[in-house]
């Protein structure tokens, strides 16, 4: 079976955590390693790489965009 790009694009954004909910749970696990409660502490660079990630391909997003050559909307009237 056969499953289209834009199909396996749409679960990742499903599964994929919002930008805020990273940047709240680094905000959390930064706290918590400063009271000493953290001991997990891999989890702060995970979340750090996965904000940079995302951040990354929005930038990506945003060069494609103004790369393109901008079309003329004609109206009518």
């Amino acid at each position: 079976m056969k499953v289209s790009k834009s199909k396996l694009n749409d679960k990742k954004k499903l599964k994929a955590p919002n930008l805020t909910e990273l940047q709240q749970a680094l905000f959390v696990l930064k706290l918590e390693q400063k009271a000493g409660r953290l001991l997990k502490t891999h989890q702060i660079k995970k979340i750090r790489k996965e904000i940079a990630r995302i951040l990354t391909k929005q930038n990506q997003q945003k060069i494609v965009v103004q790369a393109e050559p901008e079309k003329e909307i004609q109206i009518e009237e």
